[in-house]
């Protein structure tokens, strides 16, 4: 998809699909910059079966924020990336995913770790077939980040938190991940 033009150095991208099936070919969509382009983004997916609707945000920073970017295979439990040095009080890692498959299961999702300073590492809980992680680790000078790793328990519909910090609701961004069980789930089909 051709954008204006931006520092790719200074930008990430964040995006959100809409699809008519829970197929994981057709659902799993990675997207970054078109590598050596800062005019295009690429998404792709595994299926083309049905329609997949992408909608997403550019977010360029004039200045105070370094973003390193790339995809990796991911064929093990866990993948580490090297990368240049991160404060991770300021750093914090977005990460999109595809899996061939047509059953969602423990392999179907991939978690990702605060970016340590010099590597990225992006797990799975149960490998399944070979997989492309894409990622971004966004370091923001001007960020306090404040990872953290909580479990909704099984008959709970609702998790809440409290940090040990103050939260000021008109400065945060939520950035959130999970994953599932091991247990394959057929595909239900619309």
């Amino acid at each position: 998809m051709p954008i204006t033009s931006v520092e790719a150095n200074k930008s990430f991208v964040v995006f959100g699909t809409r699809t008519n099936t829970d197929d994981p070919d057709e659902t799993q969509v990675a997207g970054d910059f078109t590598p050596g382009r800062n005019d295009q983004l690429t998404f792709s997916r595994n299926g083309t079966l049905s329609s997949a609707t992408v909608q997403w945000y550019v977010v360029e920073f004039a200045n105070g924020v370094t973003v390193q970017r790339g995809s990796t295979s991911l064929t093990g439990t866990t993948t580490t990336t090297g990368i240049n040095a991160v404060d991770l009080t300021k750093a914090f890692p977005l990460v999109s995913y595809q899996q061939p498959g047509t059953t969602w299961g423990g392999s179907a999702f991939v978690g990702r770790r605060s970016p340590p300073t010099a590597s990225f590492s992006s797990t799975w809980r149960s490998p399944g077939p070979p997989a492309i992680v894409s990622w971004q680790v966004i370091e923001y000078a001007d960020a306090i980040v404040r990872p953290a790793t909580a479990t909704l328990a099984a008959g709970s519909l609702t998790l809440f938190y409290s940090p040990l910090y103050t939260i000021k609701p008109n400065k945060m961004w939520l950035v959130y991940g999970y994953t599932t069980g091991t247990r394959p789930v057929a595909s239900r089909g619309t």
